[in-house]
């Protein structure tokens, strides 16, 4: 049985024999069922419809892609999916599903970084053991000149799917594909080292499909408007798997369109009237700075009821300040919904209630930096993450022994859950230390996160990761605790482009903060100056930016800052995701192979 409404087939939730066991399963209902229903849409740069797909259009592409790659590929061979945005992606990801190849989405090249960029791209490969390369005709003929002069991308075999000729699968047979079979590898974002692709299988992609459809509460008259890239975990699921699962319209728009205009998102919201939007911080808070007030009073934002915030730390400024610019445009502060989760875990793990906005504790610092738990009113703020979904055994472990920890205490994340991705790709010893883990009490089973945090009146919070800790004599510090005070110290600091992190090169700890410098903060000095800014010849005042800095951490934290490197904008590595490099920033350090602006 189906419930029509608003021109799509809904089923209900209670009707197992609906329940598909694939995203194959999935995509051919929805095309059998609602094919001429518009799933996707995506805009150009100036906030207009760029293109459509319904669900019929995206099952016959899939289908002429799969039936081509058949030919060349068995199932279990990889691909790598390398596309501009837009809904090409869409079409090449589940031609790999149909051909029960697996998919492999990875970020294409930015100019600015381009050696880099290809040398990531080049280890992906590597890592994937594949030669294949899907795109679209015009990334193809902008990627060709590059991947020649590369040794090992050189290799590779491009295929441009959107030229591949409508008649393509006549005699197509698909392979027989299982809940287990493999639906893609999920590279991680690099923030502490080499990528890692985490191996999931069409049963953990459905299976968090079902725990953020029961978090969020999706309905028939859902709609998604988000400019995160499909490659990444938080895009992939917002625009690719999730749209399909609940059969909600899902509207994007590039990064980049976001970051040159932010209004565009804003206005994009409005206009298709969406009910949900996700992003990361850093996102909330350039709205908040460049999105005017009078215009944000032009729009309607009274239809947003779930305003998803993950990805990296979320700070209480920032959704605070989002929450009070965008009511003028009758966003409800309640919408508000931070979130954690991570791509072993396919995506999401905690988030909600739905409805309820953000929460908040303050704790003891110093508490906090012996791992105890306190709460002191004026103390650290924390936002929860939200309430743990129930789809999750979460237990705190102590990061040294790996024991459960007492209540009240800080402790790694530890997961268990059909969620949890099977392991790295080729990388058996490095999976069973972090999807095999035991824990004392608990059974076997277990992913370790690397997260720390803590379980306070059923919402989690994230406190630090466990690789970026700074321990000053037997204390734990975290860098983001470090980078946010930073940030607060001077209006020439960039928000979320502050990197703080600890050497040992001299033999004893070593405390660095690098910072990037505000570009409208060095224009205001080069214009008093009547030239150019000369890093050599530091622009006045740049003194003040470290004396503020040192002071802040100090008053903040107890803390005595060894080195202060002010940066150019731009310069502090960021992750596919928007994340701080901070194991790429250290090394730069030590090799002394930073930008410094005085």
């Amino acid at each position: 049985m189906t419930i029509e409404s608003a021109g799509r087939s809904v089923q209900p939730a209670d009707d197992a024999s609906t329940v598909p066991t694939t995203l194959i399963e999935l995509l051919t209902a929805r095309a059998a069922q609602d094919a001429d229903v518009v799933g996707f849409q995506f805009l150009d740069d100036t906030g207009e419809p760029e293109s459509t797909l319904t669900y019929g259009q995206l099952d016959a592409a899939a289908r002429r892609i799969a039936a081509r790659l058949s030919r060349t590929l068995s199932p279990g061979d990889r691909a790598l999916l390398l596309y501009a945005p837009g809904l090409d992606f869409l079409a090449g990801f589940y031609g790999c599903l149909y051909a029960g190849v697996i998919a492999v989405p990875v970020a294409p090249p930015q100019p600015s970084k381009l050696q880099a960029d290809l040398a990531r791209l080049a280890s992906i490969m590597v890592s994937a053991d594949t030669h294949v390369l899907l795109t679209s005709t015009t990334v193809a003929d902008l990627l060709a000149p590059a991947l020649r002069l590369h040794e090992r991308l050189a290799e590779l075999q491009v295929t441009a799917t959107d030229g591949i000729d409508e008649d393509h699968d006549h005699g197509f047979t698909a392979p027989t594909i299982t809940e287990d079979s493999i639906a893609y590898l999920q590279y991680s974002s690099g923030s502490t080292g080499e990528p890692k692709g985490v191996v999931l299988t069409h049963r953990n992609v459905l299976a968090n499909n079902s725990l953020v459809s029961a978090a969020v509460g999706f309905t028939e008259d859902s709609v998604m408007v988000t400019w995160l890239p499909t490659y990444h975990d938080m895009g992939l699921l917002a625009l690719v798997t999730q749209p399909l699962y609940n059969n909600f319209l899902a509207v994007g728009l590039a990064p980049f369109t976001f970051v040159k205009r932010p209004a565009r998102w804003i206005e994009a919201l409005a206009r298709f009237q969406a009910t949900i939007t996700v992003a990361p911080n850093f996102a909330y808070e350039l709205a908040t700075r460049r999105v005017p007030a009078d215009l944000a009073a032009t729009w309607d934002l009274s239809r947003l009821r779930t305003v998803l915030c993950g990805a990296e730390p979320i700070r209480v400024e920032t959704m605070a300040a989002f929450a009070e610019h965008f009511q003028v445009a009758g966003l409800d502060p309640d919408s508000l919904f931070p979130c954690y989760g991570l791509a072993e875990a396919t995506l999401f793990v905690s988030g909600g209630p739905v409805e309820r906005g953000y929460t908040t504790i303050d704790v003891d610092p110093d508490a906090l930096a012996d791992d105890s738990v306190k709460l002191s009113p004026g103390g650290r703020t924390l936002v929860g993450c939200g309430t743990p979904s129930d789809g999750f055994d979460l237990v705190l472990v102590d990061p040294a022994t790996g024991t459960p920890v007492q209540a009240g205490r800080v402790g790694e994340i530890c997961l268990r859950g059909a969620s949890i991705g099977s392991g790295y790709w080729s990388a058996e010893d490095l999976s069973a230390q972090t999807f095999g883990t035991v824990v004392p009490g608990h059974g076997t089973g277990f992913l370790r996160t690397g997260d720390l945090g803590f379980v306070h009146a059923d919402q989690l919070y994230i406190v630090g990761r466990k690789k970026d800790l700074i321990v000053v004599d037997g204390y734990n510090h975290y860098p983001t605790d470090l980078e946010a005070s930073a940030m607060r110290s001077h209006a020439a600091i960039r928000t979320d482009r502050c990197v703080a992190f600890q050497t040992m090169d001299t033999g004893k700890p070593q405390l660095i903060i690098v910072a990037e410098l505000d570009r409208d903060w060095l224009s205001g000095f080069a214009e008093d100056t009547e030239g150019p800014v000369d890093k050599k010849s530091p622009p006045p005042h740049l003194d003040q930016v470290a004396r503020a800095i040192r002071g802040r951490i100090g008053g903040d934290h107890g803390l005595r800052v060894d080195d202060i490197v002010l940066v150019a904008a731009g310069s502090v590595l960021l992750t596919s995701s928007g994340k701080v490099r901070r194991k790429a920033m250290q090394q730069r350090y030590r090799e002394d192979s930073l930008d410094r602006i005085g």
